[in-house]
């Protein structure tokens, strides 16, 4: 349904097809899952890290609500980042940082477990 607007106003916004709307939504779905993820895995995982690291509960949730201090404190610099740079090129440097930081930690995994 159309909305009439009064003749004075003008409007610029592209029309969006449906499969763009598609598109982002499972974008926006999927950060959500792996964000909801992240923050959820170690209560699937708490007892074999409480078994194996000999944590208690207590320490298991000073570790998790590290992880969210982390996470909200990060909230501010992303935030000027994101407004000083535009979200494409944060994203792309973020992206690249994290694939870097990812393969040196499995590379260094692998060796030291052989």
């Amino acid at each position: 349904m159309r909305v009439k607007l009064p003749l004075h106003i003008k409007t610029t916004a592209p029309h969006i097809t449906p499969s763009v709307r598609l598109r982002v939504f499972f974008l926006f779905f999927a950060g959500y899952f792996v964000s909801y993820v992240f923050r959820e895995v170690n209560l699937g995982f708490a007892r074999y890290i409480t078994h194996d690291l000999g944590l208690s509960g207590a320490d298991l949730g000073l570790l998790a609500s590290l992880y969210f201090l982390g996470f909200a404190a990060a909230q501010i610099p992303v935030g000027m980042l994101l407004d000083r740079f535009g979200p494409r090129r944060v994203t792309r440097r973020a992206c690249c940082c994290s694939r870097r930081w990812e393969s040196a930690y499995s590379g260094r995994h692998t060796a030291s477990a052989q």
